[in-house]
């Protein structure tokens, strides 16, 4: 009964909180209640494992909002109920969402291989742009902010547009060495470098 009452409730909720400090205190007289405070315990422990897992959904299909909104109920579940958890493991799971979440990002801002490309072609910019798309989105997720330092999303995001930039540039030279070297001969090739270079202008955060 104890457990089909609790279950109901919101972890977040004082009043979760209320109920398993009395159980816990009732359990220090009667020994028959150890085993039901357990196991009332336990399934909050279930509750924010299963919360904790659900970020990996949530962090692949980019929803920062959603995961911020989860790490945001661990986090205040483990200042709430912590006395009534295994505070050690949820609170790995929690951190474990950051570098998680991190990681997924430094994945993104790898497109090594799009910038190794001598020509990038109309499918190679959508996929830049999605990925300055979503490390902006990232960043400018407010919430995240509470959980893991907005620096480290910046970062990544910088390193990004760096890239992007410098590969810009790395075209802008070559057409002014074409230019110098092969002069009127090289037109055609040098209208191509140009084209490329229109299309990689239209990133947002790409200035040049």
């Amino acid at each position: 009964l104890i457990l089909q009452g609790l279950k109901d409730f919101d972890l977040n909720e004082p009043s979760v909180k209320i109920s398993l400090d009395n159980i816990k205190l009732i359990a220090v007289s009667f020994k028959d209640v150890v085993p039901k405070y357990k196991e009332v315990c336990q399934f909050f422990n279930n509750q924010l494992d299963k919360l904790i897992k659900s970020t990996n959904q949530l962090i692949s299909s980019n929803q920062f909002t959603q995961v911020a909104e989860v790490m945001t109920k661990v986090h205040r579940s483990l200042s709430l109920l912590g006395e009534h958890l295994d505070f050690s493991e949820i609170d790995k799971g929690y951190k474990s969402v950051s570098y998680s979440l991190l990681n997924h990002l430094k994945k993104i801002s790898n497109v090594d291989l799009i910038l190794k490309k001598e020509k990038v072609e109309e499918n190679d910019v959508l996929k830049l742009k999605e990925a300055v798309s979503i490390l902006e989105s990232a960043k400018d997720t407010v919430e995240l902010r509470d959980h893991l330092r907005i620096e480290e999303i910046k970062a990544i995001n910088d390193s990004l547009v760096l890239k992007i930039v410098n590969y810009f540039e790395s075209i802008n030279n070559k057409v002014g060495e074409l230019f110098r070297n092969e002069g009127e001969n090289s037109f055609k090739e040098i209208e191509m470098l140009v084209k490329d270079m229109d299309a990689i202008r239209t990133i947002p955060g790409i200035d040049s």
